[in-house]
């Protein structure tokens, strides 16, 4: 394997939409008022806005998308940095920069201390050895006082429907999904992959004790005819109850947007799995230890690095970890009432930290306190990994 290859492509895959991906990533409005355009130099840097005001003294989530050429290639691997400045002067603030799972986007996370007009800079270094940096920057943005707080909400609704209408535990079903504009009520029919696929479908029981991934197939139709954005999967809802189904999708240059609908199945429901938080907890599964580095406090809508060790059953680092949906692995969050999901993959470096000292890092930005189950995926030697846990967020 080839690491500084491996090194690039984990820094790809670290977001989202998280931020996150790694990240929880809200679906952003298509309204071009909150979208900001800057071409220099051979590229196309474009800003995208939260749908509802920012506000000062809260974190922020900011979405960069960089482009080169005429034909608007994406450009991956890149190193970014950027920072707010106030128009009226006082001190500039750095926003983190982190890859999504869609090519070419890249999440900034950040802070603006106080109310008022702001400039965006931003600095990108494209990859290779002897690339050139180019500079932006984006004015002006307007943050509001903590009077002026909105809750984000999505623009983009998942669609469901089955057959045979109503599906028995066991029994095969075939799922028709679609994403739908909440606001013009079309579908959307244009789609980037993201870690690899144009749609991950969980699948999540009503007690979180279960997920389920599936990559739907898009179906290959005439642009506008009755089948035009529909994906299809072919599946079977293991128990009765209620089941969450969360779609993760990067509408064309609109980013990650992660959203959900529930489907009812009659019939006998599953035990309930005990969800009882640990602050930090050592866990034994798939022959894998799996162990906080450290005690982490999580505290929601703000993001926080989750350092994860891993040993096999010797207490050895687990050198032998295959790439996985265009990352080294991955970790899910799902809140107790089935409402919240979190998707987030391994910060940078990552493959020299888990050879050398079994640790990664993963960034994580809860949307609201609770309780949740966490389900860590990864692969070896072509077979699956998959260890549970439990976390509790605050709210403060």
């Amino acid at each position: 394997m080839n690491l500084s290859s491996t090194r690039r492509r984990l820094f790809a895959s670290a977001l989202a939409g998280l931020l996150c991906h790694s990240l929880p990533v809200f679906a952003q409005s298509p309204d071009n008022s909150r979208i900001l355009t800057r071409e220099t130099t051979g590229y196309t840097l474009t800003l995208r806005l939260p749908q509802n005001a920012i506000v000062a003294g809260a974190e922020t989530v900011l979405y960069l998308r960089v482009e080169e050429g005429d034909d608007k290639k994406a450009v991956p691997y890149s190193r970014v940095e950027a920072t707010a400045k106030p128009a009226a002067g006082g001190k500039t603030a750095a926003f983190a920069a982190l890859p999504g799972g869609v090519a070419g986007e890249y999440t900034l996370v950040g802070n603006f201390p106080v109310e008022g007009t702001y400039e965006i800079a931003v600095k990108v270094t494209p990859p290779g050895d002897g690339a050139k940096s180019v500079e932006a920057t984006f004015a002006t943005v307007t943050v509001v006082a903590e009077k002026g707080k909105q809750t984000e909400s999505n623009v983009y609704q998942l669609k469901v429907e089955t057959t045979p209408a109503q599906p028995l535990p066991g029994e095969v079903v075939s799922l028709r999904l679609s994403i739908v504009d909440a606001t013009t009520k079309k579908r959307v029919t244009d789609f980037e992959a993201i870690y690899g696929a144009r749609m991950h479908l969980y699948m999540v029981r009503e007690d979180v004790g279960t997920l389920r991934r599936d990559k739907p197939v898009y179906l290959q139709v005439a642009p506008g005819s009755k089948d035009d954005g529909v994906f299809t999967l072919d599946t079977a809802f293991s128990s009765g109850g209620e089941w969450r189904l969360f779609a993760e999708v990067a509408p064309t240059k609109q980013g990650t947007q992660i959203v959900s609908a529930r489907v009812t199945i009659p019939g006998a429901q599953s035990l309930s799995e005990p969800m009882m938080a640990q602050i930090a907890p050592v866990i034994r599964q798939s022959n894998v230890t799996l162990r906080f580095a450290r005690p982490t406090r999580f505290v929601a809508r703000q993001t926080v690095y989750l350092p994860l060790l891993l040993e096999d059953s010797q207490g050895n680092a687990l050198s032998d970890l295959q790439m996985t949906d265009t990352a080294l692995a991955h970790l899910f969050f799902v809140d107790k009432s089935g409402k919240q999901f979190v998707h987030t993959v391994p910060d940078t470096g990552d493959l020299g930290s888990i050879n050398n000292n079994k640790q990664m890092s993963f960034p994580v930005r809860f949307p609201a306190g609770g309780t949740y189950r966490a389900f860590f995926i990864a692969s070896r030697a072509a077979q699956p990994v998959l260890v549970s846990f439990v976390v509790r967020v605050s709210d403060k």
